[in-house]
């Protein structure tokens, strides 16, 4: 009964300093994502396949988004809500796609006015016209748009198992469906965090153990999914299903305890307030070093071009 109140109190510490530590986690995550798209358009160099897991800061991105947007969901109107959603995304979105266009233009491709237009409200995820260049942003606005009636619909009783069959649901339709676009497998494959994340928060407000609950489901997820994908019968994202949780426990755990620095921790939190900026930005950097304007090497360019 002591271990069960000791392990409930860790778990909603934990989780509350999720909301108080925002900005570091995010900062940690983006820094990931940085890293991973390193390796994505540098990948014929060895070194940095050292980052290939980076791209598991998506999922702490979408677990810290679920989490925070039922803060900001019960602190404001719904207008004010999605007012704030409004003003924080669309300006970068449409900066995003201005840059983008100019880079394929650059490339030598033949856009029409609507392609430009598709990459620059991100229709061009529906494959209304355009060309696709990245799919975050894009599932993102999504999440937003059904907020309200997602956050309504959870349950806190009961969830985990929920969340279970919708992956079990999510792989049955890689199986029996051909031809799916990577982009949407990615955003698929992270609606379950994204969900947690809602579902971590209405834990903390009922004062339920959660994280202990989300470690126990994962693990026999986990244990389950691996020789499954070793024997190539569900894809990589399945396996993103698996592990995002197991990371996030750590980085909210063990984070701050390992990095002692103050001004490294100042650094990874203002990192972390302008997360998005910084996603743009490096969306902007992989798109003109896939184009190899320049002659030298991709990570020289990938590191330059961040600086500027």
């Amino acid at each position: 009964m002591r271990l069960n109140k000791t392990i409930k109190n860790i778990s909603l510490n934990s989780l509350k300093s999720l909301l108080e530590n925002k900005s570091y986690y995010s900062g940690i995550a983006i820094s990931m994502v940085v890293l991973y798209h390193l390796f994505v358009v540098d990948s014929t160099t060895i070194i940095w396949k050292i980052f290939f897991a980076g791209y598991l800061g998506v999922d702490i991105f979408l677990f810290l988004s679920g989490y925070g947007l039922s803060y900001s969901f019960n602190k404001n109107s719904l207008y004010q809500f999605y007012v704030r959603r409004i003003y924080r995304f669309v300006p970068l979105i449409i900066i995003l796609g201005l840059c983008v266009n100019i880079v394929f233009i650059l490339q030598g491709l033949e856009l029409s006015y609507w392609d430009m237009f598709c990459n620059i409200t991100t229709l061009n995820y529906y494959k209304l016209r355009g060309k696709m260049f990245e799919w975050y942003l894009s599932s993102l606005i999504l999440f937003y748009a059904f907020y309200p009636l997602l956050y309504r619909s959870i349950k806190v009783k009961g969830f985990l198992y929920k969340i279970l069959l919708f992956a079990i649901l999510v792989i049955f339709l890689y199986l029996t469906t051909t031809n799916i676009d990577v982009y949407y497998l990615c955003a698929i494959g992270r609606i379950p965090i994204f969900l947690i994340g809602i579902h971590a928060y209405k834990n903390v407000l009922h004062l339920n153990l959660t994280l202990m609950n989300i470690l126990v489901v994962y693990t026999l997820g986990t244990i389950i999914s691996i020789p499954l994908y070793c024997l190539h019968i569900i894809p990589t994202f399945a396996m993103i299903y698996c592990l995002a949780p197991f990371v996030i426990c750590a980085i909210v755990f063990f984070a701050k305890k390992i990095i002692n620095c103050e001004r490294i921790n100042r650094l990874v939190s203002w990192l972390g307030e302008n997360s998005i900026e910084i996603y743009v930005s490096n969306v902007i950097v992989c798109e003109i070093v896939k184009s190899d304007f320049f002659s030298m090497p991709r990570f020289g360019q990938y590191f330059i071009l961040h600086i500027i």
